[in-house]
């Protein structure tokens, strides 16, 4: 009878992020028989929070009190002292908390996850392997190297890390035994930023067609009866995204008299929302922003054109459902489009600008024929990515 062996991830919460997606789909194809999957979380929070299979345990990571400000936020602390009469607490709690915060500075958050480090207590028990599947070069790449006992441990990487300068998590880094990357020029950035790490692997994102296809293919349609050229994008609202760069590039076809609507889904604050919305023209409809869906993959088979904006991808887990398809693709080019799209023959890669995707999308727009093409040619692409998880099997034998 084959050993089964004890696995931990660590995450800090689940948001509706790329990340989150890719996560759950890793779990989908690990083989319990061999597996016992325990989920370690900073916060319970996040719209994916429902979708964690029920066979796997879910724990919480200890943060001393005295630093729940800084990882939770300044005002839900301050309002939980106050909700409890602990009002002699809070002057010392706001100094404290007004010095200190965690931003996208890695230099700051590294020396400050070192200076905390005492007084983080250590997760109970043994593992086999322990992931640090967020990566980024946050407080779970420190909290996994330093506070979980594990005979292997993993960090992922998720995208470019150059524009981090995560260079004060080397330590931290070294403490891996494998550091996989979601694509070829993930992998390559990462080994420019630390020579002397060799133990980055590949391991790409798991992607299931034929879940994909049933999906797709349930019955859902866009809600506003519009019968015209559909473009769809699927992404968080915010600016590593692109989103922005879509809608200067709609305004731009939309005043040279081409008629379609672009759609949005994904998740973003109603602060956000409202700044995109004010990128629009005035009474400007054909510009939607649909929100959150749990099955967007019927959005993108109805769709006439999908466009990946972004400044910043890993390996763009969308665009690789979006080709799944058949959608004739527009992607910008950020890491692992060119892995996944043959420029000119299934899809087209242009330049991360307005001009780049005003460009491409106008191509397209002028071009049914060449529609067509790349949906035929994307007939012929093997899009299964399951066979990956064999790679944690082998690590986890050896």
């Amino acid at each position: 009878m084959q050993e089964v062996k004890k696995i931990l991830f660590v995450m800090p919460y689940l948001g509706c992020g790329g990340v989150e997606a890719t996560f759950f789909s890793l779990l989908d194809v690990m083989d319990r028989k061999r597996c016992e999957i325990t989920l370690l979380i900073l916060e319970d929070k996040g719209q994916f929070r429902n979708r964690i299979p029920k066979d796997i345990k879910v724990r919480y990571i200890e943060i001393p009190k005295k630093e729940r400000g800084i990882f939770f936020g300044k005002k839900k602390m301050l309002k939980e002292h106050l909700g409890h009469g602990r009002i002699w607490k809070i002057p010392g709690y706001l100094l404290y908390n007004m010095q200190i915060s965690l931003t996208e500075d890695r230099v700051k958050n590294a020396a400050y996850f070192s200076h905390i480090a005492d007084s983080i207590p250590e997760f109970e028990g043994e593992y086999d392997l322990a992931v640090d599947y967020f990566g980024y070069a946050t407080f779970t790449t420190f909290y996994v190297a330093e506070k979980v006992h594990a005979k292997r441990k993993v960090t992922w990487l998720h995208s470019i890390f150059s524009r981090f300068s995560p260079q004060a998590f080397e330590k931290w880094y070294r403490k891996m035994d494998v550091i996989y990357a979601v694509s070829q020029m993930v992998k390559s950035d990462f080994e420019t930023i630390f020579p002397q790490i060799d133990c980055v692997k590949l391991f790409y994102n798991i992607i299931d067609p034929g879940m994909i296809r049933r999906k797709a293919n349930k019955i859902c349609n866009f809600d506003d009866g519009y019968k015209g050229m559909k473009i769809l994008t699927v992404g968080r609202l915010c600016g590593e995204k692109g989103i922005d760069l879509a809608i200067e590039a709609y305004k731009r076809l939309i005043k040279e008299g081409y008629v379609f609507r672009w759609y949005v889904i994904g998740g973003g604050s109603l602060e956000s929302i409202q700044m995109y919305k004010k990128l629009l023209l005035p009474n400007d409809n054909n510009f939607v922003f649909l929100g959150i869906k749990d099955n967007p993959y019927v959005y993108m088979r109805q769709c006439d054109i999908y466009v990946q904006p972004s400044r910043f991808e890993g390996y763009c887990t969308t665009t690789n459902e979006a080709r799944i398809l058949g959608c004739p693709i527009v992607t910008t080019d950020v890491s692992g489009a060119r892995e996944q799209i043959q420029d000119g023959k299934t899809g087209l890669i242009v330049e991360s600008t307005v001009e780049g995707i005003y460009k491409g999308v106008k191509e397209l727009l002028d071009n049914p024929e060449l529609r067509k093409e790349f949906t035929e040619n994307l007939k012929f692409i093997d899009c299964d990515t399951r066979k990956e998880v064999k790679k944690i099997y082998r690590l986890l034998d050896n």
